[in-house]
């Protein structure tokens, strides 16, 4: 079996990226003990590893105490010593296994932690990227965006990973290292006209507008993804959020997921995506 990976991301806050990214890897690790799954938290507020580290006082302190570590054992630990050269091949010195803070975890269920201190690296990240290539073959852009790429095509142990990586709503040089991370991309929507609106910024953002600007075209992310022929993450799931409060969809899921549908087929032209729609209650 391989390794696989998915990240939750959708550049309209509030619509529940950390608390499904919780939710289903929890579930999915209950699900499949024969795989290691491993939760990377790309968000500066670190809600979902305060989530899965038992929540309250207790996650708080926990949470500082692998910020402050001599070497962070978080996401700002790892990406911190990949730049520096600094050998990463023990995992452990990052991940932590949530069943020694949360009893109510499976064994099988790891974290790659939060930090807000990637708020802090991410000039850093964006300066090395932008740096000027050495040489033909030297690539900083694809270098730094492709960190945590690699470190999902790792193993923690003897058995396969699943990955689940949570965003933020920006589109800051971390959540660009997110998004081209994951092999599948969840987006998270809630029944109201900005998320449909922000499922066009996703596809522009992304995948890029139809008509390249003629000033700015160039230096776009997706232009970049294009120029290095690297590969983008597929669409695998709108999931409705927050529809309703009762059983069985509302009527304002159904209408909402249906133009939500409409919107992805619309703005994904070039490609053919496998849409399905999750409610999720």
């Amino acid at each position: 079996m391989n390794n696989k990976s998915y990240v939750m991301w959708n550049n309209k806050g509030g619509v529940g990226k950390s608390t499904i990214t919780f939710h289903v890897a929890s579930v999915y690790a209950e699900n499949n003990p024969d795989r290691d799954v491993v939760v990377i938290d790309m968000c500066p507020q670190a809600n979902v590893s305060m989530m899965l580290m038992g929540g309250g006082r207790k996650a708080e302190e926990k949470l500082q105490d692998l910020i402050t570590k001599d070497t962070p054992q978080t996401i700002v630990g790892y990406i911190t010593d990949t730049i520096t050269r600094t050998d990463t091949t023990d995992l452990t010195k990052y991940i932590t296994n949530l069943s020694e803070n949360n009893n109510n975890l499976p064994n099988n269920i790891h974290l790659l932690s939060g930090d807000g201190n990637l708020e802090l690296i991410a000039p850093l990240l964006s300066e090395r990227a932008d740096a000027t290539p050495l040489s033909a073959v030297d690539q900083p852009w694809v270098e730094i965006h492709s960190i945590i790429k690699h470190l999902t095509n790792k193993m923690i142990g003897d058995k396969p990973c699943t990955y689940f990586i949570d965003t933020n709503p920006s589109f800051s040089v971390y959540t660009q290292i997110a998004i081209l991370s994951g092999e599948h991309l969840l987006v998270p929507i809630n029944a109201d006209d900005s998320s449909i609106f922000a499922i066009t910024g996703l596809f522009n953002l992304i995948w890029g507008t139809e008509k390249t600007h003629p000033v700015y075209g160039n230096y776009t992310f997706s232009s970049k993804v294009d120029n290095f022929g690297i590969k983008r993450p597929k669409i695998a799931l709108l999931l409705g959020n927050r529809f309703t409060q009762k059983k069985g969809a509302a009527h304002a899921f159904k209408a909402l997921s249906n133009e939500a549908t409409k919107k992805c087929m619309m703005n994904m032209s070039v490609t053919r995506i496998d849409l399905l729609i999750a409610l999720l209650r």
